[in-house]
């Protein structure tokens, strides 16, 4: 599932990280730039040398937190497709239906034709109620029992959809208002 706010900071570290491994590298080399030049010929070899071995330090933290986030990333991706427990949850919306054909192009309903293959790979994007989303595949026959806009209770296992609950519309009306029986 798409965690909005867990992306939203994994990738601010990463700018950071990125942003760190160019300072450092600049720092490595600064005692050796041409632009430097006055600075780099006026320090003596030990603070060059220094400068250089501070400079790739602060890289190498700087890809370490890139290394860290990226495996961050895929370990939350891997635990979430794996999961072996179901969950279900109410209240949840269809956002988009599509599916994948062998050749990995993407078509959506208004998209198909009389042939259909069933081999194709069934997806669904689903809107959480708490502002998650979560793209998970399903068979064709929970695909094509939908539509987008949808509200109802889903079952889950990982990134496969097990079933889905339609919510009942209420339909509370006075007897006034159903007209002349």
């Amino acid at each position: 599932m798409i965690h909005p706010t867990r992306e939203i900071a994994a990738t601010r570290i990463t700018v950071v990280g990125i942003c760190i491994t160019i300072f450092g590298l600049y720092l490595s080399q600064l005692p050796a730039s041409r632009k430097a030049g006055s600075i780099g010929r006026a320090m003596d070899p030990a603070t060059r040398d220094a400068t250089f071995k501070i400079g790739m330090g602060i890289a190498g933290i700087g890809i370490a937190i890139i290394a860290a986030m990226v495996v961050y990333v895929i370990f939350n991706h891997l635990v979430e497709s794996n999961s072996q427990a179901s969950q279900k949850r109410s209240g949840v919306r269809i956002n988009t239906r599509f599916a994948q054909d062998e050749a990995l192009n993407l078509m959506f309903p208004d998209e198909f034709d009389a042939d259909i293959q069933l081999d194709w790979k069934f997806f669904l994007k689903l809107d959480f109620p708490d502002g998650s989303q979560g793209e998970f595949r399903c068979n064709p026959d929970l695909y094509f029992l939908v539509s987008e806009g949808q509200v109802g209770t889903v079952t889950f296992r990982g990134n496969w959809l097990e079933s889905i609950e339609p919510d009942q519309p209420s339909h509370k009306h006075k007897a006034s208002e159903l007209g002349p029986n």
